[in-house]
């Protein structure tokens, strides 16, 4: 759908449509998190970020302060009022809800104000050169930039259409699937900053994942030493694969 408003020359379209699509896939999976939103869930929040250069790249630059807006309200709401695991309670009565809140916040009003002022920056620049060049030159640059415009037309299709593939496999649950980054990818920052995000989710997930197996192993081991003070004897765990195989280590010495 999106790949057919760009062919009809309908950008404002399309780019609402991605909006919609990456914003909306990003809400329902922070949404529908089994046990309430945790601690691994929260990059979830980083990568609405695609969704501000979109808008403020595709749309009036303007736009982009509309869409942080909404996804900052989104944010807060659901930390506030949605349901959350134990550890994410844990963490906000350790750290408070400002640490909390405030990072996925600020980093959203900082890719909005630095996307925006970028963008001025480059309109700017467009319209100082156009008044300086002679109208022989205009022409042939209007020449040149319309061949330009329809190579540019069929490279940001095809960026597109790797950018909604892999925010619809993302969504059904695939975090190993990567933007792929070309030459020709004219969306090539926000997919490199789409598969950092990624990246970094994944480190999350293997990161809670030893935390739960220490959770897990903690009560045996715990046992373990205090079977060992009661007997003399060194106590005797198996390896749980997690920090804790260093402390046996040094206990059973």
């Amino acid at each position: 759908m999106t790949i057919w408003l760009l062919r009809r020359g309908d950008v404002t379209m399309a780019a609402l449509l991605m909006l919609l699509i990456i914003d909306g896939g990003n809400v329902v999976t922070a949404l529908a998190v089994r046990g309430g939103l945790g601690l691994i869930n929260l990059p979830l929040f980083d990568i609405m970020i695609a969704s501000e250069l979109i808008a403020v790249s595709l749309l009036n630059p303007v736009s982009v302060f509309l869409v942080c807006l909404f996804n900052c309200s989104f944010m807060i709401l659901d930390i506030v009022f949605g349901a959350r695991a134990a550890d994410l309670n844990h963490y906000l009565a350790m750290s408070g809800w400002g640490v909390v809140i405030s990072r996925p916040v600020l980093l959203q009003i900082a890719v909005a104000l630095g996307t925006y002022q970028w963008v001025q920056s480059a309109n700017n620049a467009l319209k100082r050169a156009n008044k300086a060049e002679k109208l022989a030159a205009m022409e042939h640059e209007i020449a040149e930039y319309e061949r330009n415009n329809a190579m540019q037309k069929r490279q940001l299709e095809q960026s597109i259409k790797y950018l909604v593939d892999t925010q619809r496999q993302v969504a059904n649950g695939d975090f190993t699937v990567r933007v792929p980054i070309t030459q020709n990818n004219v969306l090539r920052p926000v997919a490199i900053s789409f598969n950092n995000l990624l990246t970094r989710f994944q480190r999350y997930q293997r990161e809670a994942r030893e935390l739960e197996r220490i959770r897990e192993n903690m009560p045996l081991v715990i046992q373990a030493i205090r079977e060992a003070k009661m007997t003399g004897r060194v106590p005797h765990v198996g390896r749980t694969g997690t920090v804790i195989d260093a402390i046996l280590i040094e206990l059973n010495k």
